[in-house]
């Protein structure tokens, strides 16, 4: 007797409680149902609540949809993962999850694509040229889009060595050469020359010396603000030490800025290392 599409639904559905590790034998029993499976994978992908924290399954569902659903090869999955993308934060795991997942469909991907592409937004654009860049396919289009990519924001260099077009690297050794080192106490302004660098050098490219040199004084730039930035921290860490935590009146939420001020969510942070503070 063959399953009910409710039965079928009922079995997807396990994933809204699997939480962050997923079972090898859950994910065996939905592969297992092929096409029959998609239509409630694409429901959970697309449950906005389910991807909350809160959640049941801490906003895990949808991930492990998203995974799945590129294993499945489902063209079905596009549209649908492409909106995610065009709503989700690119921070968040979901996000890239689905920058991982689209580009496994295949070449399938690269239209719709293209197509969300333009007029989208720049965080957008950003996560279609990743997904882009490595579905495997050469396309005039996909290699405008990621040099367009890089003359915004070089730190996405290695999107052009994972397309692997050799012909990037002369647009890669004129970025590297615009490059001015900066020195403003922060470790990661002069990360762009360590993404060129790398680029450069995967697509077969050289450097000369001057080049060389200016990508050696980024990276100790970079090393003296961190060594900076912790004993900063080791300091303020020991002042909180001596005082009542504020976060014990007033917590901070998973999606809040982190306190430490490093700009980042909370959860992205250090709310791993405070909760295992805690538990100790």
């Amino acid at each position: 007797m063959s399953e009910t599409a409710s039965d079928i639904r009922r079995r997807v559905r396990r994933l809204i409680d699997a939480n962050q590790l997923l079972s090898d034998a859950i994910r065996r029993d939905i592969l297992a149902l092929g096409a029959a499976a998609v239509p409630p994978l694409l429901e959970i992908l697309q449950d906005e609540a389910l991807a909350l924290p809160e959640s049941s399954g801490d906003g895990w569902a949808p991930v492990h949809a998203a995974e799945l659903l590129a294993e499945l090869r489902t063209a079905e999955a596009i549209g649908p993962m492409l909106r995610v993308l065009a709503r989700t934060d690119p921070m968040d795991i979901l996000c890239d999850q689905v920058r991982q997942s689209l580009p496994k469909i295949g070449a399938t991907v690269i239209e719709p694509a293209l197509r969300a592409a333009k007029g989208a937004h720049s965080e957008l654009q950003d996560s279609l040229a990743a997904v882009l860049a490595r579905i495997g396919s050469r396309d005039e289009r996909i290699f405008e889009i990621l040099l367009d990519q890089l003359r915004r924001d070089p730190t996405y260099a290695g999107n052009l060595a994972i397309y692997g077009d050799p012909r990037a690297v002369p647009y890669l050794l004129e970025a590297l050469d615009k490059h001015e080192i900066i020195d403003n106490g922060n470790p990661l302004a002069n990360h762009d020359l360590i993404e060129l660098r790398a680029a450069i050098e995967e697509l077969g490219g050289t450097l000369t010396a001057e080049q060389q040199r200016k990508c050696q004084g980024g990276r100790k730039q970079g090393e003296a603000a961190l060594r900076a930035m912790r004993v900063s921290f080791e300091a303020k860490r020991h002042d909180r030490a001596t005082a009542e935590p504020v976060r014990r009146r007033d917590p901070i939420g998973r999606n809040d800025p982190c306190w430490c001020g490093s700009g980042k969510k909370y959860k992205k942070c250090h709310l791993a290392s405070d909760e295992n503070r805690s538990s100790s």
